[in-house]
């Protein structure tokens, strides 16, 4: 299950995964990138549409444009406020705790991407469950094969 998730991923991944590198080193950049990672928690294996045939279909575009409407509280202006800090020391330790593997787990990718390009982070440190409760759950090799997946994508298909 897990690995279709994954292979199934991509045509949702690939359009947010080109927005990471241009997104700006301001509020607005974190903003973006939080959201990314915070609505791809809603993508998790049980509901993800885990099949070959839908591997090019982009299901998460959506969900992001109607997140803001979705929320009880927002607390974006103080990460903000705290990115900026750990910009201005040089970049700082972060942690991301990683709930589920499949499309989660690449938008946690894609927030440590922003994190480090930014200079908002020099250090990202995956928290990873050593002992699964649900199939979906994050392990260690999930991430090395999350990586290597992406890696191994066609680049003239896949930049």
């Amino acid at each position: 299950q897990k690995r279709a998730g994954l292979e199934s991923s991509v045509g949702s991944a690939e359009p947010m995964l080109e927005k990471i590198p241009n997104l700006p080193k301001t509020a607005e950049g974190i903003d973006l990138a939080a959201s990314i990672a915070l609505w791809g928690n809603k993508m998790d294996l049980s509901i993800w549409p885990a099949d070959a045939k839908n591997a090019d279909i982009d299901v998460f575009s959506s969900i992001l444009e109607s997140a803001a409407e979705n929320l009880l509280h927002d607390d974006l202006d103080l990460l903000a406020q705290h990115c900026d800090k750990l910009r201005a020391k040089g970049g700082g330790n972060v942690d991301i705790i990683v709930d589920n593997a499949g499309f989660e787990l690449i938008t946690d990718l894609a927030l440590a991407q922003h994190l480090i390009e930014s200079g908002i982070a020099s250090c990202v440190t995956f928290q990873l469950k050593s002992h699964p409760t649900f199939v979906s759950d994050a392990l260690e090799k999930d991430l090395r094969e999350h990586v290597e997946h992406y890696v191994s994508l066609d680049a003239q298909k896949y930049p």
